[in-house]
């Protein structure tokens, strides 16, 4: 079992992105990550394992496995402890259609249509979604049973749709920009959501951006320098908060990976993002 140093700001004592595993007979699917989806057909892959760190084996035949060397950087960053391993598991099903996934493959910029690559550990479930549009600086994915994502660059989620449980909107312009300039520093942002009666109701958060390390992220059998950025968000007024992860380029200011909070009920998104 791999571990990793707490975060400040997490809601959870453990990894904020850990769940508790669901167990179920062996070769048990992935379901979509739509709410009330059935889940994939069987044989569809291994579930995410437990734990304070994101562990999981690639299940053979992959088209993607995205592996963190986590490894302390100098100047005294956090997380300074020992070298730990994070994965994110490849594509193993369509969502809904039980069809076999194509293979999500990070390309060379300027190749058209790359796909993004979602989890929610909280559904164990996974997905491939595509370029719907792409209004200013923000653009939406979706996923073939109809999950909407929509990232404002470099990459920072904005709005999620058929989850059940959507953000509805979230104004994260100063993390864009902070995350774009590679700047530490206050980002203020405010989450709305549906409330019981049908109203949105927003949260407004003090949130601050820090990088916290240097890691190596291999892509497609490809090893990649990424600095990464933690986001610690709590409510005005208090109350839990959590954390974002960003794992950026240095050179290019592409955002490569991320964890994303959606809301309590379903946590964070983890995010493998298109290189074009």
């Amino acid at each position: 079992m791999v571990r990793r140093a707490a975060q400040p700001g997490a809601q959870q004592p453990d990894h904020p992105l850990a769940p508790a595993r669901r167990r179920g007979p062996a070769g048990r699917g992935e379901p979509a990550l739509s709410h009330g989806a059935r889940p994939a057909p069987r044989g569809a892959g291994r579930q995410l394992g437990d734990g304070v760190a994101m562990t999981r084996a690639i299940t053979a035949g992959l088209g993607l496995a995205f592996a963190l060397g986590l490894a302390a950087c100098s100047g005294g960053q956090r997380d300074s402890t020992t070298a730990t391993e994070t994965q994110l598991p490849g594509l193993e099903r369509l969502v809904g259609g039980g069809r076999d996934a194509p293979p999500l493959v990070i390309v060379a910029p300027g190749a058209a249509s790359a796909p993004l690559g979602a989890e929610i550990p909280a559904r164990d479930a996974r997905a491939t979604l595509v370029r719907v549009g792409r209004n200013g600086a923000v653009t939406t994915w979706r996923s073939a049973d109809a999950v909407g994502l929509s990232l404002r660059a470099p990459g920072v989620l904005v709005a999620t749709r058929g989850l059940g449980e959507d953000l509805h909107i979230a104004d994260a312009a100063a993390t864009a920009a902070a995350l774009a300039a590679g700047r530490d520093g206050a980002v203020p942002r405010s989450h709305d959501r549906l409330g019981g009666d049908q109203r949105l109701v927003r949260t407004r958060l003090d949130c601050t951006l820090t990088r916290t390390g240097r890691d190596t992220l291999t892509l497609e059998g490809t090893s990649r320098t990424a600095d990464r950025h933690e986001e610690a968000c709590t409510p005005e007024g208090g109350g839990p908060g959590f954390v974002n992860r960003y794992w950026r380029d240095p050179a290019s200011g592409a955002v490569l990976a991320s964890e994303q909070w959606i809301g309590p009920e379903l946590g964070h998104v983890r995010l493998v993002h298109p290189a074009d």
